[in-house]
């Protein structure tokens, strides 16, 4: 029963952190358009920001559902917004490289526990090579959500009874305590955002992954399909990629599964996290839709493009296990790799572009 309430608490938090983030950049939309439309109409600075953000706080749930809410108050367009949820895709693979270094100290289960990581990583990296021209080129993802938003909207964010009749009182109220400040709002919303998420994906994890272990070892990695709609459903639930890939982590470290096997379930589980982005979309702008769309599209195509065909899924585990190998000769060298791509790099790429 308490966990129960735990999860209303948590969802109720969530969606208010949405609303008051929603309602921030609302009510100061010419000064966060001017300074968002500088800073980010450059689409590799927007990935580079996505990137980081997520790898920072270590979730992409948390940074496209702030997406989302942003771009429903129009301070971002759907365009810039698009290279952000890509860059979250990439940066939310840190987790299962840092489970991975629980491992260090023994060499072959490091080995394979930076292997399994690196798969989740490498699946994100190899569909953001595929997908990012498609999208700078010819909209090919930012084109098809709208047209799929415009044909499941209703035209109408007025019958959303649980944001009328129990959020948006409780955010007027708010804004009355605060007096119209910019800066306890965004704190509040910064704040409350990531901790409901996380608190949502804790007790989840314990009512559903906790007591299921010893099934997701027997029986969950199996086949290929069950494995991956397990990993969407596992995931869905959880509203979190990185704890159920990193699930994976041990398992393959401690020979339990084999890397192969691993593969389909972490496809399902990047499938799976995109229901946040889904959730926060709800009674929003078809703008706001088009972004959770979008987010669905990029790890579903992903999916369709590797899946579906056994010799390559071997050729991408050949790749994995042979650069888990590379990076894991001298283990410090797995350090800096994670360093460079989730930090480094973009926080350079950053800082020459906003100069």
């Amino acid at each position: 029963m308490v966990r129960i309430f735990l999860l209303i608490f948590c969802l109720f938090g969530f969606l208010f952190s949405l609303q008051l983030i929603e309602s921030l950049f609302r009510g100061h939309s010419e000064m966060f358009t001017n300074q968002f439309g500088q800073a980010f109409s450059n689409p590799l600075l927007g990935l580079c920001l996505g990137l980081l953000a997520t790898a920072t706080v270590q979730s992409s749930s948390t940074t496209t559902a702030l997406i989302v809410a942003t771009v429903a108050s129009g301070t971002l367009q759907l365009s810039q917004a698009v290279p952000m949820v890509m860059g979250a895709n990439v940066g939310t693979t840190i987790t299962a490289m840092l489970v991975a270094f629980t491992h260090v100290y023994n060499k072959r289960q490091f080995r394979k526990a930076f292997a399994a990581a690196l798969g989740h990583h490498f699946f994100n990296i190899l569909t953001l090579i595929l997908l990012f021209p498609m999208e700078y080129a010819f909209g090919l993802l930012s084109g098809t959500a709208t047209h799929l938003a415009e044909l499941f909207s209703t035209g109408s964010t007025d019958g959303q009874s649980f944001l009328s009749f129990a959020i948006k009182p409780l955010l007027a109220w708010f804004e009355q305590q605060t007096g119209g400040s910019v800066l306890i709002p965004l704190f509040t919303a910064v704040a409350l955002l990531p901790a409901s998420v996380f608190g949502f994906s804790a007790v989840l994890k314990g009512l559903v992954i906790g007591s299921a272990q010893q099934l997701i070892e027997d029986k969950v990695f199996g086949e290929p399909l069950i494995a991956l709609f397990w990993g969407i459903g596992l995931t869905a639930l959880v509203r979190s990629s990185a704890a159920t890939t990193s699930l994976t982590v041990p398992l393959v470290a401690g020979e339990r599964i084999s890397l192969k096997k691993s593969l389909p379930f972490i496809m399902g589980a990047n499938v799976g996290t995109t229901i946040t982005a889904l959730l926060a979309s709800v009674s929003r702008s078809e703008t706001a839709i088009s972004i959770a769309i979008t987010h669905l599209l990029f790890n579903l195509i992903g999916v369709l493009v590797l899946f579906p065909f056994p010799n390559l899924r071997q050729k991408f585990v050949w790749l994995v296990k042979r650069s888990a190998s590379k990076l894991t000769t001298n283990r410090s060298n797995a350090f800096l790799y994670l360093l460079l791509i989730f930090f480094v790099l973009p926080v350079a790429l950053l800082y020459f572009g906003l100069k």
